[in-house]
């Protein structure tokens, strides 16, 4: 088993430390107020805490945490990112890149046999992955199209006005997929193409996924158009003209406003309206198009849909729409289920919106939730208050937090589905434009009407943070399915900044969530802390780590290799003895020099880490 070099137990700011008396269950050793660091102890309903750092690096993923996967010159890979499903049907998540500078994408297969900390997309054979040449602007996981239990992608390319599905198989791909192959029976073409595409989930409730394609120059009064294609078990044409959809094989939503720029974005919504039927979300405003931007959530239906379904109809039955507060709300997503009632969530992004205090493009996002019950036809995303949903304030003056915005599966493992926030111009640590993004759990204990970005500790969300100036870390963000095949969900962030533009896309891994603070600290500093940890193997022993600052770090040989510690360059104590309950009690002394560092332990017997607590 590896650890770092041990500390002096008394020299060079280490910790002096002795064990606490057996029959002391907590002592406090200093005059003064004792206090307990970390989360408190959960209820069976709440929200677990993931055991993640505030903030983690994204250029420090390597390979246990997380991967990194590099773009080749000027790719500007990463523009668009999405989980794709199951394409090569082995039962694992995969993931599909946009590189539109080359005019490509990437589908990168998930695995179980784990992922190198850095490799090249420009390597994908056909057996880890493949590439699909001549599209690569906007992509997106298209659900099973054609029915045969394996889910398919889409690509677009806009310059050709063309989107693409391409079917997922289980016979194998080549290294590069070439789309003038696609015949109707491993894919089609859509004769419309523009800024977004997505999977739909199943509108019409007939076992098959369908897709979206926005368009947002066509439409009455150029207000922008979406066109939804109905997956089928029946053969599909080369090329589906959207121009003769008819209700019966998908049909089209027309926006409302003069150059509203309806279409910008679409999205899958999940099941909004809880009546057992997918829906889907539109989203409108690019900049100075509309006054506040709107998203329009479209139900889903088993009962039919007209060949042209105008939003200026939406009724609270057959959908609503979201009015905006801020120019610009036009980045839209499904959410999951956010609040854990049942109903399905969605997002919007409002990257221009202003901060709390006037602060200028600090972002906003909102998350509303899903109704059981009669719905208005219209809601002000102004007026959520915690209860029907609430807003996510961003805090970099021009960070845009918003500009990307996509459910991100339950990555922390407590049961509720998370969302992810981009914010590409942010500049963490005084990196210019390296970028940030934000995952904020979901919770069954409410929310308040307005979550601070900042605010994000580790227990409640975390950042992502670009790890280079011109990264632009975040212009989009996406939930990645279980790429690693773990049993939690994965989320990826595209920075097609990185490398000169060559761009990079970060994949996190999801972590297990931690039921309560196994470890806490009480005590004063500088003098006598006493620590003590619930959680150990009985009779066995835990190893302390402290740093002087949170981060990630890999143990990296022996039995224990590959456990994350999520402390910076961590040094280590002698062993702590736990007792035949799984206890460990130590009183530490803690000289001057080491007040306000981080302490995490590691169960020597099982690898399994503890959550970190500061020293005070």
């Amino acid at each position: 088993m590896w650890f770092p070099r041990r500390e002096s137990m008394t020299g060079g700011g280490g910790l002096a430390s002795r064990e606490a008396p057996r029959s002391t269950i907590r002592t406090r050793i200093c005059a003064g107020a004792m206090f307990t660091l970390g989360l408190a102890a959960a209820a069976p309903t709440a929200s677990l805490a993931g055991n993640f750092p505030a903030e983690i690096d994204l250029s420090t993923l390597n390979g246990a945490d997380g991967f990194i996967l590099d773009g080749s010159i000027d790719e500007n890979s990463g523009f668009s990112i999405s989980a794709a499903g199951d394409v090569n049907g082995d039962g694992i998540s995969d993931i599909v890149i946009a590189a539109p500078g080359v005019g490509a994408s990437y589908v990168v297969f998930g695995t179980d046999q784990g992922f190198p900390a850095r490799s090249s997309l420009s390597t994908l054979d056909g057996t880890d992955g493949f590439a699909i040449a001549g599209a690569g602007s906007a992509v997106s996981g298209a659900g099973d199209v054609n029915g045969d239990g394996i889910d398919d992608v889409m690509v677009t390319a806009p310059w050709f006005n063309t989107s693409y599905v391409v079917f997922g198989s289980d016979q194998g791909f080549p290294a590069v997929f070439d789309l003038s192959t696609l015949d109707g029976t491993n894919g089609f073409a859509l004769n419309r193409a523009e800024y977004d595409v997505s999977g739909a989930g199943d509108v019409n409730g007939d076992g098959f996924g369908d897709v979206i394609v926005g368009q947002t120059s066509e439409g009455a009064n150029f207000a922008g158009r979406a066109y939804v294609v109905f997956g089928s078990g029946a053969a599909f044409p080369p090329l589906v003209d959207v121009g003769m959809l008819d209700g019966s094989n998908g049909f089209a939503l027309e926006g409302v406003d003069v150059l509203g720029a309806f279409g910008f974005s679409v999205s899958g919504a999940g099941d909004f309206n809880a009546d057992g039927i997918d829906d889907i979300i539109v989203g409108t405003g690019i900049p100075g198009s509309h006054p506040s931007g709107a998203a329009f959530v479209v139900f889903g239906t088993d009962q039919g849909f007209p060949a042209v379904l105008r939003m200026a109809d939406l009724n609270g039955a057959s959908g609503l729409r979201l009015f905006g507060v801020a120019d610009g709300d036009h980045n839209v997503s499904g959410a999951g289920d956010v609040n854990g009632d049942g109903v399905d969530d969605v997002i919007i992004g409002a990257p221009y919106a202003a901060g709390p205090n006037g602060e200028p493009q600090t972002g906003q996002s909102y998350v509303v939730f899903g109704f059981r019950e009669e719905m208005p036809a219209g809601l002000s995303l102004a007026a959520l208050d915690g209860s029907n949903g609430f807003a996510l304030d961003g805090f970099d003056p021009g960070g845009a937090a918003g500009f990307a915005v996509s459910g991100a599966g339950d990555i922390n493992a407590d049961g509720f589905d998370d969302v992810i926030v981009g914010a590409y111009p942010a500049s963490p640590g005084g990196l210019a434009a390296a970028g940030q993004s934000y995952v904020v759990f979901g919770s069954g204990q409410g929310f308040p009407a307005r979550i601070a970005l900042s605010g994000l500790d580790g227990s409640n969300g975390f950042a992502l943070s670009g790890g280079s100036a011109g990264d632009i870390s975040g212009y989009t963000v996406s939930g990645a399915g279980d790429i690693n095949a773990d049993g939690i969900g994965d989320v990826m962030v595209g920075a097609p900044g990185a490398n000169a533009f060559d761009g990079q896309t970060y994949v996190v891994f999801g972590r297990p969530a931690v039921s309560a603070p196994s470890l806490t600290v009480s005590g004063a500093c500088p003098g006598e802390v006493t620590i003590e940890y619930s959680e150990a193997t009985p009779n066995g022993a835990v190893v302390p780590l402290h740093a002087d600052t949170q981060g990630t770090f890999v143990i990296p040989s022996g039995r224990c290799a590959g456990t994350v510690i999520d402390l910076a360059d961590p040094k280590r104590l002698s062993p702590w003895a736990a007792d035949e309950t799984g206890t460990v009690l130590e009183t530490v002394t803690v000289p001057p020099s080491a007040c306000g560092r981080f302490l995490q332990v590691i169960d020597a017997a099982t690898c399994t880490t503890s959550n970190v607590v500061q020293l005070p």
